[in-house]
């Protein structure tokens, strides 16, 4: 009588802890898709910042890396423009942190090499008081990575 009380308990709890483990695999498959699908949302939103880019003529100077501000200094729309793409930046930052969303290759390359275009860096001085102290540490980090890649070169 006893052996099967024991065989009982044993069976309970062999199901406790297989059902713990299915939930565990469960959490974590669940976990991959909510990482994956993160992702994909912010590639829908950074198409979407970037998608007009080449036709309007008055965010020409963005990506110009010789544009010369103290000739014409930075304009509502190029201020605009790189709001936008710092908030999602913002966004994407806090995501990659909290492991919200799968790994990004490259994003620090590419927030190094567009801080360093003129007007992006200009705009980011205007906007850097309004940021969080962690973000603002994350894009001077990529920049310095920037200038000691300079100095290496």
């Amino acid at each position: 009588m006893e052996t099967l009380h024991w065989i009982g308990e044993l069976l309970q709890d062999a199901g406790i802890i297989t059902g713990f483990i299915f939930t565990l695999h469960t959490l974590r498959k669940d976990t991959a898709a909510r990482r994956l699908s993160n992702l994909l949302s912010f590639a829908q939103q950074h198409q979407a910042i970037w998608k007009d880019w080449p036709e309007r003529k008055e965010l020409s100077r963005i990506m110009d890396k010789r544009a010369v501000l103290a000739t014409k200094p930075l304009s509502h729309e190029e201020r605009r423009f790189v709001t936008q793409l710092v908030v999602h930046l913002d966004g994407v930052h806090r995501a990659m942190k909290a492991k919200l969303v799968v790994n990004i290759a490259g994003v620090r390359k590419d927030v190094r090499d567009f801080f360093a275009l003129p007007v992006p860096q200009a705009a980011w001085q205007m906007l850097k008081p309004y940021q969080d102290a962690d973000f603002i540490a994350f894009v001077e980090d990529c920049q310095r990575e920037s200038q000691a890649e300079f100095l290496r070169s």
